[in-house]
């Protein structure tokens, strides 16, 4: 069972007989491969463009963001801002982080305090 060619076409010679393997210029392990590509390359292309596109975000949110992150506020300072915010009836919470003075009020209402173990005194 050797390939030869005869005709331009890739035959495999089994004893008593050519089978034909591939006519020359046929194409034919071409396409399946190109497609499978194609369809390949277009869902990721797809996947690609829905995971970067950007959810519209109200100026205000994104203000806050902006501040909150170049401020450095930690989690539980932003968490209590909001809260603050709501409890004052505003609908951001721009204007309380402006302030370090009302950053350190909304902290001190709207986070809770860790309680310490006592532990019993030597007598």
């Amino acid at each position: 069972m050797t390939p030869a060619t005869a005709d331009g076409a890739t035959y495999l010679s089994i004893p008593g007989e050519l089978v034909p393997i591939r006519a020359e210029g046929d194409g034919t392990d071409i396409i399946p491969t190109g497609v499978v590509a194609a369809v390949t390359a277009v869902l990721i292309a797809i996947l690609f463009s829905k995971s970067r596109r950007r959810r519209s975000m109200d100026p205000a949110e994104r203000a806050f963001r902006r501040i909150a992150r170049d401020s450095n506020l930690t989690r539980a300072q932003v968490r209590a801002l909001r809260h603050e915010a709501a409890a004052r009836g505003l609908d951001s919470p721009v204007g309380l982080a402006m302030s370090t003075e009302l950053i350190g009020q909304a902290e001190r209402r709207h986070t809770k305090r860790r309680r310490t173990k006592r532990t019993a005194s030597p007598a």
